[in-house]
């Protein structure tokens, strides 16, 4: 059940954005990449990256730590985005 779920979220990834399976936008937010994460542990991976990364941290190296800022959120925000498409087609 579990690979099968995991299979159609990469499914879902690779149409939305052309990324091959999830494991990229796991290692963006230092998530595990063997296993499926839930959305608890997503937010809490994304809030400590984008904490750490955050530009008015790092004043003396502000562009990059803006574009790993943008990656963190938009890792985020797809990784969350697959787990609502996922359970709305659940529940539908």
């Amino acid at each position: 059940k579990k690979l099968k779920r995991q299979e159609e979220w990469t499914k879902h990834l690779r149409e939305k954005t052309g990324i091959d399976g999830f494991q990229v936008l796991y290692k963006i937010l230092g998530l595990p990449e063997r296993r499926l994460a839930t959305a608890t542990e997503i937010k809490k991976a994304y809030h400590r990256q984008s904490l750490f990364w955050h530009p008015d941290k790092h004043p003396e190296n502000r562009d990059e730590a803006h574009e790993r800022f943008l990656e963190i959120k938009s890792a985020y925000d797809l990784l969350l985005e697959g787990m609502e498409g996922k359970l709305q087609g659940q529940t539908v």
